[in-house]
Order: C-alpha cells, then sequence, then structure tokens
C-alpha cells in the first residue's frame, strides 16, 4: 500500500478479493468475502447463520488462492472432504 496525506489507511476498505489476497494474504481474502456476502444478504433482509457463509468462503480459499464457486466446484469438493474424513475414521 501507498501511504497517502488524505487516506485513512486504518478505514480503507476494498470489495476486490483477489486484491486482498494479493496484498494481505489469503486470511484477509477469507474476511473479506465473509463481510461481502454477510453485508449482500443483510441489504436484502436475509439472515443467514454467519458459520454457513464461512464455510463457503473456507471452501473458496482452501487452497490457498481465491476460487469462483459453482455447482460442481462444491460438488467436488464436498465429494474429497467426505472421502478423505472416510479414511481418517478409526
Amino acid at each position: 500500500m501507498i501511504p497517502l496525506a488524505h487516506i485513512d489507511a486504518t478505514r480503507t476498505k476494498t470489495n476486490n478479493i483477489n486484491e486482498m489476497a494479493e496484498v494481505f494474504g489469503i486470511e484477509a481474502a477469507r474476511n473479506s468475502i465473509i463481510d461481502e456476502a454477510m453485508s449482500t444478504l443483510r441489504e436484502q433482509g436475509l439472515t443467514v447463520d454467519v458459520r454457513h457463509i464461512m464455510l463457503v468462503a473456507d471452501m473458496m480459499t482452501i487452497d490457498g488462492e481465491v476460487k469462483q464457486i459453482g455447482g460442481t466446484v462444491l460438488q467436488e469438493k464436498k465429494r474429497v472432504c467426505c472421502h478423505e474424513l472416510l479414511l481418517k475414521s478409526p
């Protein structure tokens, strides 16, 4: 970030998730996904438990980079996660 006298860096936000990942890291991008999703849902008058949004954000960032989600991506991740759980069960 470039420090500018007329910009308050402590209150500056962006909705560019990829930029957040590049500048601040994948965890900041994950938090940004959660904030943006919750904000959008709130604006629409919808209430969703934040844990559901956190799960989606985790799935989008689990590999250390931001991935888009869609039905096929989530199905593949779910299949892999369930397979790993079965292998780890005693």
